[in-house]
């Protein structure tokens, strides 16, 4: 073991001394559920969620559980475990880790540990800006703090990481919102900020270092994106450009000099690539293979397809935009729009919409849930509710129910 290694173990051991185990129900291991990350598998096609959504007493509420301190982040799910995040006390110096019963809307486990990175955060978001990330066997919390927390699914603590202790000037008084994602036994973060910049590479099981790789110094809160291609790619993108890295080495497949955003994502349905920014540039996956060193061919760029906070939703074959109120269905591979539709319910929106077959859920950061209906070249609404509390984070959905983290709590709605 190395001096690094070595270090990030007595800290390991320093916090886990510190951290609260509390159990007050039996894991349920069903292994049907499992919603991966930000913006889940990249589509729900073939899910079941309410078809409707009532927040009211006389509504469809499952179970809702209050968590502790302030989340921005969307819930993960491995069978019958929802984890969760958030973030507590004085500049949400205390980072919690919280497993949930999908079933019974009880706490499985929870966690309470300290930060050793930065701290700050706009009073719109939190510490635990980011969406964790899940295998279906494990679950990885990053923090914008730059710590990362490795956790079974009957909430033993695997190992924990202060990257804050690698890359100590990254960060910035917004706060960062980079999502962790996992190719295979590695999980991979993006910390991106005019002080410091890096993809970091890091062992699913060791917690160990398998690359890193420097970024341009500026300011980025858009999560990497993984890609099943053969081979598989990491898509990282920035104001800086969008830039395809192999994971198993961090070498550079392609890189675009495109001016993308810095706070929607890109996303993807197997098929297709997209990258938001000033225009929405839709790239073609099919057949792809990124070894080649070539840049997939562009499919479409249409600044109309544009989107503000959220990012764009995919079906099997439709986009669905969200650009402050306004909704916008289109074909993922053309471009073509089918429809728009101005949701008056929703006020202001940075959750990215969940789209179940022909189904459309956006969540407004005042507590609004908008059911829609894609009716092929028109739009339904068929449900408008408000719930108690803020929604910033993307909802999930996982064996019929609906998964909404609010701020303060994790509903459920079935």
């Amino acid at each position: 073991m190395n001096k690094k290694s070595q270090k990030h173990s007595l800290y390991a051991k320093v916090w886990l001394a510190i951290s609260i185990f509390a159990s007050t129900a039996s894991v349920v291991r069903a292994e049907t559920s499992v919603w991966k990350g930000f913006l889940g598998d990249g589509s729900a096609s073939g899910s079941e969620a309410p078809q409707q959504i009532d927040a009211s007493e006389q509504g469809n509420i499952a179970w809702r559980i209050e968590i502790p301190g302030r989340s921005v982040a969307g819930p993960v799910v491995a069978g019958d475990v929802i984890f969760t995040t958030s973030s507590s006390g004085p500049e949400g110096r205390t980072l919690w880790l919280t497993g949930v019963s999908l079933n019974q809307g009880e706490v499985l486990f929870e966690h309470a540990i300290e930060v050793t990175g930065r701290p700050h955060h706009h009073p719109t978001g939190a510490g635990s800006a980011p969406t964790p990330v899940t295998n279906g066997e494990c679950f990885v919390a990053f923090y914008s703090s730059n710590d990362l927390v490795c956790v079974e699914k009957d909430g033993r603590v695997r190992w924990i990481r202060a990257l804050g202790l690698d890359h100590p000037k990254t960060g910035n008084d917004l706060g960062m919102s980079s999502s962790p994602v996992i190719i295979g036994d590695k999980v991979f973060v993006l910390g991106q900020s005019q002080g410091n910049a890096f993809v970091h590479s890091v062992d699913l099981k060791t917690g160990g270092d398998v690359w890193q790789v420097e970024r341009p110094r500026v300011a980025n809160w858009a999560s990497p994106l993984a890609v099943a291609t053969k081979p598989p790619m990491l898509i990282v993108q920035g104001g800086d450009g969008v830039t395809s890295l192999n994971p198993e080495t961090g070498e550079t497949f392609w890189s675009l000099d495109y001016p993308d955003s810095t706070i929607p994502s890109p996303s993807t349905n197997g098929d297709v690539l997209m990258l938001p920014g000033s225009k929405l540039l839709a790239m073609d996956l099919k057949g792809y293979r990124p070894e080649t060193g070539k840049i997939p061919q562009e499919l479409f760029e249409d600044r109309k397809l544009s989107t503000s906070n959220a990012s764009v939703a995919l079906s099997s074959n439709r986009l669905y935009s969200l650009k402050s109120s306004i909704l916008t269905a289109a074909d993922s591979r053309t471009g073509e729009v089918f429809w728009k539709e101005r949701l008056t319910g929703i006020k202001r929106s940075w959750a990215t919409p969940l789209v179940i077959d022909d189904q459309i859920y956006v969540c407004g950061s005042g507590g609004e849930i908008v059911v829609i209906k894609d009716d092929g070249d028109s739009a339904t609404v068929v449900s408008e509710t408000e719930l108690d509390g803020e929604i910033l984070g993307s909802p999930a959905v996982a064996d019929g129910r609906l998964l909404v983290r609010a701020t303060d709590s994790l509903v459920a709605f079935e």
